[in-house]
């Protein structure tokens, strides 16, 4: 019965992305939080429920784009490094399907599911941008995204305390264990489906809550720390280290990133107080006699001393002893993917696949070559998301908000460079962070916007610019049909 009712519900969602994709994406940020306790409620606890909710997530994607196809393509036309980097992902998707094909009876089928991992981003990207229409709107989406997980993040601490709910624990029973010394560390996944993947959305609650409090104009900051705390906590007690390194570099992009815009000192310095003092006060918790969880205080805390050899150990070590099992050319497109084993394709050895760290994934799967092209993808995305910080400059409020969704993408990717499961198995999860970055994107057009009005010169109703207002990227390219304006003296002067 719940299943019907779930699949009801997705049904209807997606009718209403049809006609009204905006709306359709709040009750999409809604059902992801949900979708989990439902699958484990289910008699069948079937895939197909994980699976109908990613589903929703493209549909929802694929429509947006669709509805406004010219100003997607405008976002590609405005940001050439977009271009290069697709041209780059290509080039290395290519030779990898082709390997799958080549190697696999049914490679077709690794080439389709590893393709939709490293393509869905895009159209999660083209979301993010279409959705950025004011900092209202972005509020209003952070905002029932922090809500809804922050009421769902009240099972982590229920299964920490041994609560016998249903929900709780992992499908079918599964418990996850860590060793570290002596001690067998719990991992928790509250009413999550796993550790990592409740780990990933306590992070993005940090990290929103974090982003909320400090962007210019909001005074009702307490709440937005609490919430913040709140899921930093749920991150010491879960047990997966490897998600608190989520908040701690969105703190650091956050102020470095803050300090090269010349943005001011205060913003950057309180997001690191911040993420001190919740550690501090989570461990402070932790250690309290009455809950005895010293064991998982100590373990998080072992992300710093341990943190370098476990990146030594789990990709330097990884990578090269994939090159070593596959050669330079890899094993082909989606062998090492999240979920490849529900394809029933042979691939001949069973070590294929045993990857969790992004760095080696990708060099199993594409080779060194592809990799290769990979980094120069990911390169010139970076750069078009500091393009598009230069456009927004210093005239508006914009900026914060701006450099700190530079700081959840950066915040991702190093998520993804230890542990690419929970982005391949869970395509929500990437098509959400996709969404930020290209909020990033978008963020210039809704800075245009609110310097409009204060350029308006009476009595003519046009509006007047500055030819170096944003940098080389004329107005009708972030404001569609704006008139400029130019002044006849800097016409004389340009003559």
């Amino acid at each position: 019965m719940l299943e019907l009712v779930w699949y009801g519900v997705v049904a209807a969602v997606s009718m209403l992305s049809l006609v009204r994709w905006r709306q359709a994406l709040y009750a999409a940020v809604f059902l992801e939080a949900v979708r989990d306790p439902v699958r484990k409620l289910s008699d069948s606890e079937t895939i197909l429920i994980t699976l109908s909710g990613a589903g929703l997530w493209l549909l929802i994607s694929v429509v947006a784009v669709a509805a406004e196809w010219n100003e997607f393509a405008r976002m590609f036309r405005r940001y050439r490094q977009l271009r290069a980097m697709l041209v780059a992902l290509v080039v290395a998707i290519v030779p990898a399907s082709l390997v799958s094909i080549q190697l696999y009876q049914g490679g077709y089928k690794l080439v389709l599911v590893g393709a939709v991992s490293y393509l869905a981003p895009i159209f999660g990207v083209g979301l993010g941008y279409l959705f950025a229409e004011s900092e209202k709107t972005l509020d209003r989406l952070l905002t029932v995204y922090v809500a809804t997980n922050a009421v769902l993040l009240v099972g982590v601490p229920l299964e920490f305390l041994g609560f016998d709910l249903p929900g709780l624990g992992g499908l079918q029973g599964a418990e996850w264990v860590r060793y570290h010394d002596d001690k067998i560390i719990d991992l928790i996944g509250g009413f999550y489906r796993s550790p990592d993947i409740m780990g990933l959305h306590a992070s993005h609650v940090a990290m929103f809550s974090m982003l909320l409090m400090l962007r210019d104009g909001r005074r009702a900051k307490l709440p937005w720390a609490l919430l913040a705390t709140w899921a930093v906590v749920c991150l010491l007690l879960c047990g997966r280290r490897k998600m608190i390194v989520l908040p701690l570099v969105f703190a650091a992009a956050y102020l470095v990133i803050g300090l090269v815009r010349r943005t001011g000192r205060a913003n950057g310095l309180i997001a690191y107080g911040l993420i001190a003092g919740l550690l501090a006060g989570a461990a402070v918790l932790g250690t309290a006699e009455e809950v005895e969880s010293s064991e998982y205080v100590e373990y998080a805390g072992s992300t710093f001393t341990e943190g370098v050899g476990r990146v030594n150990d789990s990709v330097i070590r990884n990578s090269i002893g994939t090159m070593r099992q596959v050669g330079l050319i890899g094993g082909g497109l989606g062998t090492a993917t999240q979920g490849r084993y529900y394809l029933n394709v042979e691939t001949g050895r069973d070590a294929r696949g045993w990857q969790e760290d992004g760095v080696s994934r990708v060099i199993m799967e594409f080779g060194v070559p592809g990799a290769i092209m990979l980094v120069v993808a990911a390169a010139n995305f970076l750069l078009a998301m500091w393009a598009a910080v230069r456009l927004v400059g210093r005239r508006t409020g914009v900026q914060h908000y701006q450099i700190a969704l530079v700081a959840v993408v950066l915040a991702n990717a190093a998520s993804f460079v230890i542990s690419h499961q929970q982005y391949s198995g869970d395509p929500a999860s990437a098509l959400f962070a996709a969404m930020a970055a290209g909020m990033v994107l978008g963020l210039p057009r809704v800075a245009a916007k609110m310097d409009a009005p204060r350029r308006m010169q009476p009595p003519s109703e046009e509006i007047m610019i500055d030819s170096d207002a944003v940098a080389d990227e004329p107005l009708q390219a972030i404001v569609p049909h704006v008139t400029v304006e130019v002044p006849a003296a800097a016409m004389s002067e340009s003559e």
